[in-house]
């Protein structure tokens, strides 16, 4: 059985703490962070890392995820803080145009708008 490592995950005023293992990924610990800090969505959030005096390294990868946990164990540490920051993506950035097609959706969802606004004004 390998050791379980606690992430000290921090944001904003508050902590939690999560059991992290070999063969945890990052999808299962974003979704255990965003079930406790509701604020929070997944993907909406970037997250890094410090073990002992290295440099903080950032948690991005399934293989970010194995390399924080192999690094701890290395080092005979089985708590690592991990802070996250809110990121705010703009329109291009969080997948929207990929689904939807591209700027086309978001021109005709401004010409809708329009259309609705100077409706009364004809």
């Amino acid at each position: 059985m390998e050791p379980v490592v606690f992430g000290r995950c921090v944001f904003k005023d508050k902590t939690i703490l999560t059991p992290l293992k070999i063969d945890s990924t990052l999808m299962l610990l974003c979704s255990d962070i965003c079930s406790r800090l509701n604020e929070l969505e997944v993907g909406a959030f970037e997250m890094t890392y410090l073990v002992s005096d290295d440099p903080p390294c950032l948690l991005e990868t399934d293989l970010d995820m194995r390399v924080m946990y192999l690094s701890l164990m290395t080092k005979k540490k089985y708590t690592v803080t991990i802070a996250i920051k809110e990121c705010l993506l703009s329109e291009k950035q969080n997948g929207v145009d990929d689904v939807f097609g591209g700027d086309e959706v978001v021109n005709y969802q401004s010409k809708f708008e329009v259309e609705i606004l100077t409706e009364g004004f004809n």
